[in-house]
């Protein structure tokens, strides 16, 4: 097996499972803000394009992080952090272009009218690891982006909130998506001042207790058929 082929394949499997396990960050009843939601780089700020964006969104909501902020080992301890021990990256990857000799079926050159050979352009993929801030300590504000914004004007609803803390379950406010995750167990929604309705906030909330019913200390339903 190539290393070209490994790429590919790895590119493939996490895009698979991510969509296995019911991952939708197209689907967002709610506001978002400029540049939030989108995976970026946490020290240079510049968004990540292509594929990388599909595999870093999926990535996120499958393992519970909020933030769509990430940088390299290496970054981090730059920056002044770390990653915590034990915890693995995500692969981004990026396309070099390399000019080549042209040759024919049977390995031959190709050579154009004047007898030169002829060169020809070959994509080839690159992959490297990248962390989520959220599996670092230590980093700056500036490059973790903590801004947590609460809204003292949300009114809630009290049935519905008697409702979701009887489950017992698990959640989370921050970011701009919303998922169950399955590994930690959690409910993530983005902060509550986010949705134009009250029902929009509870028919999501609710939507994501469904999945969280399924976890196996619960009903044990199989999230790849969500």
């Amino acid at each position: 097996m190539s290393k070209k082929f490994d790429i590919y394949q790895s590119v493939t499997n996490r895009i698979v499972e991510a969509l296995e396990r019911g991952a939708r960050p197209w689907n967002r009843p709610w506001r978002t803000l400029p540049g939030d939601g989108v995976p970026r780089n946490a020290v240079s700020g510049r968004p990540y394009h292509g594929i990388n964006v599909m595999l870093l969104w999926g990535a996120a909501q499958l393992r519970g992080f909020s933030s769509q902020r990430w940088l390299t080992y290496r970054q981090a301890r730059e920056a002044g952090g770390h990653v915590r021990k034990g915890e693995t990256g995500e692969l981004v990857v990026f396309w070099k272009f390399l000019r080549k000799e042209k040759h024919d079926e049977e390995g031959h050159p190709v050579l154009d009218a004047e007898g030169n050979p002829v060169e020809e352009t070959v994509p080839i993929a690159r992959g490297y690891w990248v962390f989520n801030v959220e599996q670092c300590e230590g980093l700056p504000e500036a490059v973790a982006g903590i801004s947590p914004v609460e809204d003292p004007e949300w009114d809630p609803v009290p049935g519905a909130e008697a409702f979701v803390a009887a489950t017992g379950a698990e959640i989370h406010h921050g970011g701009n998506r919303a998922f169950y995750a399955p590994h930690a167990d959690r409910i993530q929604m983005p902060p509550r001042e986010r949705f134009e309705e009250q029902d929009t906030y509870y028919g999501t909330l609710l939507h994501e207790l469904t999945h969280w019913t399924g976890h196996g200390s619960r009903l044990g339903r199989r999230f790849d058929r969500f």
